[in-house]
């Protein structure tokens, strides 16, 4: 029997694959961040991309009853420069979010989002304020390297043989990949915890908090782009079916559409351990490795094998390293799992001071995402030494040194609202010294405390510190144990806000 709310198999087919899937069987990832110069030809070649745009349909069965999963994923998103570009007309784009309007890199949103100091986008390499502007990307993904690899000549040709319809921007070409074991570079198991929707899952989150034109968790239909019908004779588009869009002629050009946001984020994993080991040292076990991981375990919220400390409070359990389903309910002071910790901040459950259980958890399923991250770069050392002997993991830690290279995240998340979601939770939980009825503790992975900032407009010289540092609470009986100034372990280095078109709206698109 099909569950109702599940989402028809049409609309599946509309929908693009990354909203569906992370395609955590396709490891290999390559993000081309271009800019449109000819918006005739650049249409041709949207229209060109449409066949090879992987879909959220549900993949077929072979005899044994396995799926049949894909060798690789295209995907297509555009920013709202982007939609300029292509000559779409300033009455649609002015329907999209304000945020999707303004970018990423805008004083306020990067004020909202605490990009100062390092992570200023005046020093961003792509998308800051001296950055040719990001006007779409193509994602690709692929199972191997060399298939990876094929597959992006193959749309770097498409790109020349539309003969300069559109252009890389300089480092426009970033790459990404899974690491052994799903960790990310400070070594912690990462990609847990996500969101099951019920479009696609028949249970879980309302599709409305992922996708465009579906009821959310507040039982409304959120805004959505549209368009004239007289700039849709085709009859592309869907008519719009949200209540407050009263005209009964505009088309949904949002419908099963959803944004995207990008984040490069480049991690001081050195600087990390040598903070946690520190740490350590100040509590008398400079000798005591165990207590350096424990300290960063307690900041990140998981063991560095994925186990949660609400479930495995005293030591890494291999057996619970993807487990999710728990609560904080008994945990209300965070003696078991922080409250200040990065996965309780940013998933804080049935806890969220002063609110009972059943209201903390309507605000917290109400601001997800999906995460569609990959790491870059190459790891500074085993993550596997942390799970292993702590013999093995001692030395490693306190003589980690760094090695010059670059490494981090490519944080991408899916939702149907990017000031709902994603800022919300970045400027509300992560940065909020007093999240959850703390004082002076912001996020001790991402977060930023507030602090001087410029007037809007006025770009910060890189290395300018707005932002003062916090700290991290561990609680201890009626008295809070601290850390000392947390430095930042995150620096932002580019991002944009796009959006991922239905097929239909590509389809207008390049009409």
């Amino acid at each position: 029997m099909t569950t109702p709310s599940l989402l028809s198999a049409a609309a599946r087919s509309d929908i693009q694959g990354l909203v569906a899937s992370g395609y955590g069987h396709l490891p290999w990832a390559s993000y081309l961040f271009f800019q449109i110069q000819n918006p005739e030809r650049a249409r041709t070649w949207l229209e060109d991309r449409i066949p090879e745009v992987t879909t959220a349909a549900p993949w077929p069965r072979g005899p044994d009853g396995e799926r049949i999963k894909p060798r690789e994923a295209v995907n297509v998103a555009l920013s709202a420069p982007g939609l300029k570009a292509l000559k779409v007309p300033t009455s649609v784009i002015c329907t999209f979010s304000p945020e999707f309007q303004e970018r990423m890199a805008h004083p306020d949103r990067a004020a909202k989002l605490g990009d100062d100091g390092e992570s200023h986008p005046s020093g961003w390499e792509l998308d800051g304020y001296s950055n040719p502007r990001i006007h779409g990307a193509l994602i690709l993904h692929g199972a191997t390297e060399e298939g990876t690899e094929e597959l992006v000549q193959r749309q770097l040709e498409a790109m020349d043989r539309a003969s300069e319809a559109l252009t890389l921007v300089p480092d426009g070409r970033q790459e990404g990949t899974i690491w052994a074991g799903h960790v990310e570079p400070f070594g912690f198991r990462d990609g847990i915890a996500q969101p099951r929707v019920q479009g696609f899952h028949g249970e879980g989150v309302p599709t409305g908090e992922f996708v465009l034109g579906y009821r959310n968790h507040y039982g409304i239909i959120p805004p959505s782009p549209v368009v004239p019908g007289r700039q849709d004779p085709g009859g592309i588009l869907p008519l719009s079916e949200n209540p407050h869009q009263a005209e009964s002629t505009l088309r949904d050009l949002g419908r099963n559409g959803s944004y995207l946001v990008y984040r490069k984020l480049e991690q001081d994993v050195a600087g990390f351990w040598r903070f946690m080991v520190q740490e350590a040292g100040r509590r008398g076990g400079e000798d005591e490795p165990e207590l350096a991981l424990r300290i960063a375990s307690l900041c990140v919220g998981r063991w560095p094998g994925g186990a949660p400390l609400e479930l495995a409070p005293h030591e890494d359990d291999p057996s619970l390293s993807d487990a999710d389903d728990f609560l904080y309910g008994s945990d209300p002071e965070g003696r078991r799992c922080p409250l200040g910790s990065h996965v309780r901040r940013t998933n804080p459950r049935d806890v969220i001071h002063p609110y009972g259980p059943e209201a903390s958890l309507r605000m917290s399923r109400a601001h997800r995402m999906l995460r569609r991250g990959r790491i870059y770069g190459r790891p500074l050392f085993d993550p596997q030494r942390l799970k292993g002997p702590v013999s093995e993991a001692g030395p490693l830690l306190r003589d980690l040194q760094d090695d010059g290279e670059s490494r981090g995240l490519h944080f991408l998340s899916v939702e149907a609202e990017i000031a709902g979601q994603f800022e919300f939770i970045q400027q509300s939980w992560c940065n909020n010294p007093r999240f959850n009825g703390l004082h002076d503790t912001p996020d001790p992975i991402i977060g930023r405390m507030p602090g001087p900032s410029d007037p809007p407009g006025t770009p910060s010289a890189p290395g300018r510190t707005g932002h003062t540092p916090g700290v991290m609470s561990f609680p201890r009986g009626p008295v809070q144990d601290r850390t000392a100034p947390l430095p930042h372990f995150v620096t932002t280095r580019g991002g944009a806000y796009l959006f991922l078109p239905s097929l239909r709206a590509l389809h207008w698109l390049a009409d």
